[in-house]
C-alpha cells in the first residue's frame, strides 16, 4: 500500500511541542516512519513546498524537530518520493475554500491531507470531529486527529506487524504493498534470506516474477539490488 501524505506548513507548526494539544512527538515519529516506509509526500504547488521548508526555520520547532523533518525530506527526495503538483492545484492550501482545490493530490493513490485547524473548520463548518472522509480514498484531518484516519491505522498495523496474513496470494502482496512502493522508488533493495536455497530447490521462477513486475512499474533507470544469505555446509549442499 502506498499513501500520499499532504501536510500544510501551518499543520506542520501545529504538530510542534510548543503548539500541540496532543502527544506531538508520538505523532511526528509515526508520520515520519509511515512516510519513510510507505509514503509519498505531496504538495499542492512548488510554492507550498518552499513554504514548508521555510517553516522548518521557525522558532516554534525545536532543534530535534527540525532535524527529524529535514532528514525525512532528504530521504524522500533521494527516493523520488517528494511531489509538487504541476500545474499547481492551489498556491496555498491553507486558504482553500472548497475540497475541489486539493482533491487532485490523490494521484491514483489514497491520500491523507493534514490541514491546520482554521482551514479544516472552514472546509467542514459542521464537523463534530477533526477527521473527515469526503471521498473514498481521501481523508482530511487536523494534526491532533491523524490517528483517527483509517488509512493511517491500516499502515500503522502493517508497520507494527511487519507482515500480511499467511497465505496471502503473492499478486495481492504485490498490488497492495510492493508494487505501489516500486512505482516511486529509484533505488530498490530486496533482502531475502531464502533466495539462494529456492533457486537450488525450485528454480528461478520467483526471481524472474519479481524482476518482471519491477521492470513494469519502477521508474526508468531504477536500480535493483538482491541480497541473500549464504547457505552453510549440510544445508542445501556445500557452503556457497
Amino acid at each position: 500500500m502506498l499513501l500520499n501524505v499532504h501536510i500544510t506548513p501551518r499543520a506542520l507548526v501545529e504538530t510542534t511541542q510548543s503548539e500541540a494539544r496532543f502527544n506531538a512527538p508520538a505523532l511526528r515519529r509515526d508520520l515520519v516512519e509511515l512516510l519513510l516506509r510507505h509514503g509519498v509526500m505531496r504538495f499542492t504547488s512548488s510554492d507550498e513546498a518552499g513554504r514548508w521548508i521555510d517553516s522548518l526555520g521557525l522558532p516554534a520547532l525545536t532543534p530535534a524537530e527540525k532535524k527529524e523533518w529535514q532528514q525525512l525530506l532528504l530521504s524522500l527526495k533521494k527516493q523520488g518520493r517528494l511531489s509538487a503538483s504541476t500545474p499547481p492545484l492551489i498556491t496555498d492550501a491553507e486558504v482553500a475554500s472548497t475540497l475541489a482545490e486539493i482533491e487532485g493530490l490523490t494521484k491514483g493513490a489514497p491520500m491523507l491531507s493534514v490541514l491546520g485547524e482554521e482551514t479544516y473548520r472552514r472546509l467542514f463548518p459542521d464537523a463534530t470531529s477533526g477527521h473527515a472522509v469526503p471521498y473514498p480514498g481521501l481523508e482530511i484531518t487536523v494534526p491532533g486527529s491523524v490517528a483517527d484516519s483509517q488509512l493511517y491505522q491500516g499502515l500503522r498495523d502493517l508497520v507494527d506487524t511487519g507482515r500480511l496474513p499467511e497465505g496471502t496470494p503473492r499478486s495481492e502482496v504485490w498490488n497492495s504493498l510492493f508494487g505501489p512502493l516500486a512505482s516511486v522508488s529509484k533505488e530498490i533493495t530486496i533482502f531475502d534470506k531464502y533466495l539462494l536455497s529456492r533457486l537450488f530447490e525450485t528454480g528461478d521462477e520467483h526471481v524472474t516474477w519479481m524482476l518482471k513486475n519491477l521492470n513494469e512499474v519502477a521508474p526508468e533507470g531504477a536500480g535493483v539490488v538482491l541480497i541473500a544469505a549464504r547457505g552453510t555446509e549440510g544445508q542445501y549442499g556445500a557452503e556457497r
